[in-house]
């Protein structure tokens, strides 16, 4: 690291630090790392939160959290078919990553977001955040 830079802060629940005197998180008073809890690689400044370490491929704290988050609330999702709900509860672990089958996945993560219609907006929303770029680009793409 060069003279001067800073290491990217961000909480266990997934905010990221601005404060650089900050032991804890000031959203939600969780604690705060600046490296990959596996293979600790130092974060970097990116322009999203990063989902899984570059070096070693860990799935980060943050992410495993919001993927728990989403199977819930996959789950609670009574109008689906236990069908679509296993597909989609499949499918949300592959869209963090880019992978041959993100565009799979993601693929079938809108075709039951479609058909949900508004009902979706809370899993959605925490969806985008985890999501790789290539799944942003299939599911939020019309």
């Amino acid at each position: 690291m060069k003279r001067g830079e800073l290491n990217l802060k961000i909480c266990l629940n997934g905010h990221i630090v601005k404060e650089l005197e900050q032991n804890v998180c000031p959203q939600c008073g969780s604690q705060i790392v600046t490296e990959c809890p596996a293979c600790h690689t130092a974060f970097q400044e990116y322009d999203h939160l990063p989902t899984v370490c570059v070096k070693c491929g860990h799935v980060y704290p943050w992410t495993k959290e919001k993927l728990q988050s989403l199977k819930e609330l996959a789950e609670k999702m009574d109008y689906l078919t236990r069908d679509e709900r296993n597909i989609l509860e499949d499918s949300i672990c592959e869209i963090i990553r880019e992978t041959p089958f993100t565009p799979v996945a993601a693929i079938r993560v809108k075709k039951i977001i479609e058909k949900l219609g508004p009902k979706t907006s809370i899993f959605k929303d925490q969806l985008l955040d985890i999501s790789s770029e290539t799944a942003k680009e299939i599911i939020w793409t019309d």
